[in-house]
């Protein structure tokens, strides 16, 4: 019997390597937990809250505090620096690489202090570790001063108040540039991605782990999912659902990465958006809103889109093998090319008409549309008798017509490597201009490498044996032209016996002298 652990406080609990299959976790405090491994095929998370524990929180925010006051302090030592060395014209190579590492941390460090609510107390205190940096090269100089006399000193104190100047507008616009990149990363904004996932995956660090989990099937509709670890997890049809802060979680190269595929999965509204050739394997689409959707060459194997709205959704050469289209709608959609077999599921599927080309004949508005006349639509459930239809038979061009002997030989190796295939098998031999399409029924459940092999066997022998009979021609007709020389040559002996046979007689004419 699954286990329940609805609403119960499972905080910093091991569930490391469980099988946990269909327990029940809705509503329960998992932040800190390890499932690391584990077994959790239908397991649900709904309404459930990972993340950090309060002690990592406070842990991982006083550690930022801290980067941001050495970054601070940096910033404002590098400024001052900097000042100096403007004013007398040496500035080194160090002096650049410390600013660019100083921008980075900050950048980090805002990435988190902003996501806690926190962006006031991020920039006061770099913008004070700032300060306090340049306040430490001034009393410096102010040392020299006093130390060297009055010349040196007035020149060290000049230099300080010039640094001291200069420190404050270089750690301003530094902090202001680590600000900029924090926000961007927050954005979304793909150059500054790998900020983004360097802070993310310091702020996981303590949060709850699914990592090589296995969630096939699992719920987490409405689950709070910050700094949570998905990385190697099999999410296979998972549900995220109305799920808040998936963005702060560790996805690794999941669907979950793509920016547009999470927010698909979380809100279901995928209305006249462009998937065109998106890794959609595995989504738990259910009840999505994909009207007008472009998924064109998408790959939707194994993904689950039961009661979805395919309303005119482009599906021109999408994979759809093993994909649940159960009780989808979709009327007006194009399947041009689309890519589906037995483990597809049609069932219940509501359509009044769909389409077989993307884009209409040249010069016409056809587009294939199926009923053929505008006025008709398909009865419940004449979608699913077409396809299924369809999903159980092979359909073989002939080019150039039908060789008989060719495809005796054809159909012959067929039924032998196929017992189930009969001359009944036969569902329709039909002329396409010059060439000729053959139709041939496969039973229920056939999958498709067995559609490849028929398809490949039949041209295997058809094409071998066209080849034969081209064959046997061209030496048909070499034989009789050498029957034909033969010929020729007996009767130009004929008439040389002839000749041969008859009395000579030689004439000798004498010229007049």
């Amino acid at each position: 019997m699954p286990k329940d652990f609805s609403r119960k406080n499972l905080r910093g609990r091991n569930f490391k390597g469980q099988n946990l299959t269909g327990a029940n976790f809705s509503q329960a405090d998992i932040r800190g937990a390890n499932f690391t491994n584990a077994i959790l095929r239908e397991a649900n998370f709904t309404g459930a809250q990972a993340g950090l524990q309060h002690r990592w929180r406070i842990f991982l925010l006083t550690i930022s505090l801290f980067l941001s006051v050495i970054s601070g302090f940096m910033s404002g030592f590098a400024s001052s620096w900097i000042a100096v060395f403007l004013i007398l014209n040496i500035i080194k190579q160090y002096t650049i690489i410390s600013a660019v590492l100083m921008l980075i941390v900050l950048a980090i460090f805002f990435i988190d202090t902003i996501r806690q609510g926190l962006r006031a107390v991020a920039v006061a205190v770099a913008v004070a570790g700032a300060v306090a940096g340049a306040a430490t090269i001034v009393a410096v100089m102010a040392g020299v001063a006093a130390a060297t006399g009055a010349v040196a000193g007035a020149a060290a104190a000049g230099a300080g108040a010039i640094a001291w100047a200069g420190t404050a507008a270089i750690a301003g616009a530094v902090t202001g540039l680590a600000l900029y990149l924090a926000e961007r990363a927050l954005a979304g904004e793909e150059k500054y991605a790998w900020i983004h996932t360097t802070a993310i995956a310091i702020a996981t660090i303590g949060g709850t782990s699914f990592r090589n989990a296995d969630l096939t099937d699992a719920n987490f509709t409405h689950a709070i999912l910050k700094s949570t670890d998905f990385r190697t997890a099999n999410l296979t049809r998972t549900s995220f659902r109305n799920t808040t802060k998936l963005d702060r979680a560790r996805v690794g190269n999941s669907i979950l990465a793509d920016t547009r595929i999470r927010e698909l999965l979380i809100t279901g509204n995928g209305y006249k958006k462009s998937y065109v050739g998106a890794n959609l394997q595995g989504a738990n689409l259910t009840g999505a809103n994909l009207s007008y959707a472009n998924l064109k060459q998408a790959n939707l194997k194994g993904a689950t889109l039961h009661q979805a709205s395919l309303k005119s959704a482009n599906l021109t050469e999408t994979q759809a093998l093993a994909t649940d289209f159960t009780a989808a709608f979709f009327t007006g959609a194009c399947l041009e090319a689309w890519n589906i077999d037995a483990s597809t599921k049609i069932d219940r599927v509501d359509c009044g008409f769909i389409y077989l080309l993307e884009y209409p004949k040249p010069g016409t508005d056809d587009r294939e549309r199926r009923p053929h006349h505008i006025s008709k639509c398909f009865e419940p459930g004449d979608f699913e008798k077409l396809y299924k239809r369809i999903m159980t038979t092979v359909q073989i061009l002939l080019k150039d017509g039908l060789n008989p002997k060719a495809f005796i030989a054809a159909f012959q190796k067929l039924m032998q490597e196929f017992p189930d295939m009969t001359p009944k098998s036969i569902q329709g031999i039909e002329k396409k201009e010059n060439d000729v399409l053959l139709t041939l029924k496969v039973p229920e459940g056939t999958d498709k490498d067995t559609f490849e092999q028929i398809e490949k066997i039949w041209d295997e022998v058809y094409q071998a044996r066209l080849e034969a009979q081209r064959q046997a021609e061209q030496l048909k007709y070499k034989d009789e032209e050498i029957a034909f020389y033969r010929q020729e040559i007996d009767y130009m002996k004929e008439i040389v016996d002839i000749l041969a046979q008859q009395p000579q007689s030689i004439n000798i004419i004498q010229e007049d002298k």
